[in-house]
């Protein structure tokens, strides 16, 4: 049986104090960080809708100081890591739907990042 795939997101301050969010998603054998300024939160919605192959995957958040670029595809969530989403360094795929669950978490955390500080 495969170990589920977990899911965590939570705000943090860059070294300057301003909010910046870290996405942790990981299964036993890896994990992924990626961190994610507030104005490409908006961007996660369309994920769901970015095709790799068709030249339109998402630019969101940075992984290891480069930018990461997300699609979905055949049935599977993407996250190439790199300069760019041709020759990423590193990619890590996962089933589709866990874009579900990184949604729903940042719509949470979100919630009680606005609350916070309103």
């Amino acid at each position: 049986m495969n170990p589920p795939i977990s899911v965590s997101f939570g705000s943090e301050r860059d070294e300057q104090g301003n909010p910046l969010f870290v996405l942790k998603i990981q299964k036993d054998d890896w994990e992924i960080n990626v961190w994610i300024k507030p104005n490409e939160l908006t961007l996660i919605r369309n994920v769901k809708t970015a095709r790799w192959n068709k030249g339109d995957s998402i630019r969101l958040g940075e992984c290891a100081g480069a930018p990461t670029f997300w699609s979905c595809e055949d049935g599977k969530l993407t996250i190439l890591v790199g300069h760019d989403d041709e020759c990423w360094d590193f990619a890590v795929s996962m089933p589709e739907a866990i874009i579900s669950e990184v949604i729903a978490a940042i719509d949470n955390e979100k919630k009680d990042f606005v609350g916070e500080n309103a």
